[in-house]
Order: C-alpha cells, then sequence, then structure tokens
C-alpha cells in the first residue's frame, strides 16, 4: 500500500558554521522557520529488498542522495529488531512543489533577505 508524507519546506533565518567535525561535517548553528507548503514522498513497500528512487536528482548518485541514506537507515534499524524482513524494499518518488533547496540557497541570497524583510517589515518595495 503507497503512503504519501509531507516534506515541509523550511526557511533558514540565519546559518553559521562553527566548526568541521572529525567526520567531514560541519557544526551549524541555524535559525528555520517552516513553511506552510512543501514537496510530497511517495513511499511503495516492495519485497525487492531495494530502495529504490524514482526521482533520482541530476549528478547526485542514490548511494549519497540523502532520502535514500535515511530509508536504508531506518530499514537496516528496523530489521536489526526483527521488525523488518530482510527482503523488505520501498520504491520513493518525490513530488517537487518548490525548487531544490541547496540550489536556491546559494543561488538566490538576495531573494531570501528579500523574502525575510517580508515576513518581518510587511511588504517592501
Amino acid at each position: 500500500m503507497m503512503t504519501t508524507w509531507p516534506a515541509p519546506a523550511k526557511l533558514n533565518l540565519f546559518l553559521y558554521i562553527t566548526g568541521r567535525r572529525s567526520d567531514g561535517y560541519h557544526n551549524l548553528q541555524t535559525l528555520f522557520q517552516f513553511l506552510d507548503y512543501g514537496d510530497t514522498l511517495h513511499i511503495q513497500p516492495d519485497q525487492s529488498g531495494l530502495i529504490t528512487l524514482l526521482t533520482p536528482v541530476e549528478g547526485v548518485p542514490d548511494a549519497q542522495n540523502l532520502i535514500v541514506r535515511a530509508a536504508e537507515q531506518l530499514k537496516q534499524a528496523a530489521q536489526n529488531k526483527h521488525s523488518l524482513s530482510l527482503n523488505a524494499g520501498a520504491q520513493i518518488s518525490v513530488e517537487k512543489n518548490y525548487p531544490w533547496v541547496a540550489d536556491w540557497a546559494v543561488a538566490h541570497p538576495m531573494q531570501q533577505r528579500y523574502w525575510l524583510r517580508s515576513i518581518i517589515y510587511g511588504n517592501v518595495a
């Protein structure tokens, strides 16, 4: 049975990199606001034993895609607790309702500032 899950958008009000961890990731300090809209995830369980992303992101291998990585980790945790069969798998698709956030945040920081000022101060022309 297919399930559908919301993936709400968020607006980063600020984001500071405060250091680098030994695993290569960064320590962050952030403040963000969830928005009333976002993308939608559709998940169709199957017995393939595989997590398959039906809507891949160009240039991002599935092994590095955060959706696939999260699904694989959830699958492994459930199998370790013997609450999921070893041949359990899923097909996942993402219904995009807004642009890829990483691209948008890097490419349009001035637009983010404008929107933030509009939220705080009202319509700014």
